[in-house]
């Protein structure tokens, strides 16, 4: 929809190939195309600004009318598509939702769920490694007030508070083991 062909997926792959390209030939390949394609497009659009301003001067006030008027049709030209169908998906969300909101609340207290669980267990892995006497962990203390704030906390399957009571440490092997096939689960919700 968009004409410029300036969609989001051509900047994260621009990104991808600014990130790759000191280690992968082809990202800089890709990299250095890219950006000759947007430097073309800054000088075609600078190109146009000075063409329609000379032609302003020489014109007048008439020709500035004309070029705004010109400019304002270009916009409303390029930017109606891709405006309007963002607009139509909004209405259309609104009269006939793909997920209930209550679904979608579902998903979304399952998700911050896991994650809690998840964040809890990277916590507990990194515990085994030794901790410097000067550093407190709080880990169980900011989760559980993070989940209060949620209003989740209320909620919770007694199995589950009982993970996340624990105190920082203490989970068994078995515990951890358990939780890293959530990681795929995690994946899924998001």
């Amino acid at each position: 929809m968009n004409p410029l062909g300036l969609k989001p997926r051509t900047w994260k792959a621009l990104w991808v190939a600014l990130r790759r390209s000191r280690r992968d030939p082809k990202a800089r390949t890709i990299l250095a195309r890219s950006l000759l394609s947007l430097l073309l497009f800054a000088v075609w659009l600078v190109w146009n600004f000075f063409e329609f301003r000379g032609l302003s001067f020489q014109m007048g006030r008439f020709g500035v009318v004309l070029c705004s008027f010109v400019a304002v049709e270009l916009f409303v030209l390029l930017a109606w598509p891709p405006l309007s169908h963002w607009l139509d998906q909004r209405a259309l969300e609104r009269k006939s939702p793909a997920m209930i909101p209550e679904l979608k609340l579902a998903l979304y207290r399952e998700a911050c769920l896991l994650a809690t669980l998840l964040e809890r267990m990277a916590s507990e892995y990194r515990m085994e490694k030794e901790i410097p006497a000067n550093i407190e962990v709080i880990t169980r203390r900011v989760l559980l007030d993070r989940l209060k704030s949620l209003g989740l906390r209320e909620e919770l399957e007694p199995w589950v508070l009982d993970l996340l009571l624990a105190p920082d440490g203490h989970w068994t092997a078995e515990q951890k083991n358990r939780a890293l096939p959530a990681l795929e689960c995690l994946a899924v919700l998001r």
